[in-house]
């Protein structure tokens, strides 16, 4: 479900001003989440209301960033959306935990996205150490979405935050991923405060970019 949107964003796609919708409902239930309020899924839809939004904000911003929550987890009112921004020349950028690769290849297939995110949290089959509850999660559709996204020839990136500094977490996080584009580490943030300094991951970057692993590596 659309809940809300920030109309004008520099920090949610590198380089452009977007607006930003947000999405209720997710099917994982991480413990360190940021938007933590967009778990369960809402009970009324703001379409209209975000749509009004993005229509007063389309001459001031170079697209809009669809995020949650999981956006692809209500692929009705997720295709609606992109539909109504393409309609307006906007460009999009998806942010996807990968769970359901059906409805990515789909908006992927149909020119729907300008660019995805994907978020890559842990090693693939340890995904349900990081949930508030306890699930089985199906490692399978992760990473059929990865090779859905390096395989579409849309502009993209693969990101994870930091939960262990040690290089083995990383590179086995980061392992899954490799030769991608793009490979964004992301510093964990708790109570308003980052755990780790940006130098701190001075030397995984250099052994990546030495690797060759990545054709970039960021860390934010």
């Amino acid at each position: 479900m659309i809940v809300y949107a920030d109309a004008f964003s520099s920090v949610d796609w590198d380089g452009k001003i977007v607006c930003t919708v947000f999405m209720a409902g997710c099917p994982f239930e991480c413990w360190y989440c940021h938007n933590s309020d967009l778990i369960r899924p809402a009970k009324e839809s703001k379409k209209d209301e975000i749509f009004k939004i993005i229509n007063v904000s389309k001459d001031f911003i170079d697209g809009i960033c669809v995020t949650g929550g999981e956006p692809t987890m209500h692929r009705d009112e997720l295709v609606s959306l992109l539909e109504f921004a393409k309609d307006n020349d906007l460009r999009v950028k998806l942010d996807t935990n990968g769970y359901y690769p059906e409805v990515l290849k789909e908006v992927i297939e149909c020119g729907l996205v300008d660019y995805v995110a994907m978020d890559v949290k842990e090693k693939f089959e340890n995904y349900s150490c990081l949930m508030l509850r306890e699930m089985k999660i199906d490692a399978e559709k992760l990473r059929k979405s990865v090779n859905i996204i390096m395989d579409s020839g849309v502009d993209y990136e693969f990101r994870t935050t930091v939960l262990d500094c040690s290089k083995d977490w990383i590179f086995g996080v980061a392992e899954q991923v490799k030769g991608a584009k793009k490979y964004a580490l992301q510093r964990l943030r708790l109570g308003g405060q980052f755990i780790f300094d940006k130098k701190d991951f001075d030397s995984v970057v250099e052994y990546l970019e030495i690797e060759e692993w990545f054709d970039e590596v960021v860390v934010r």
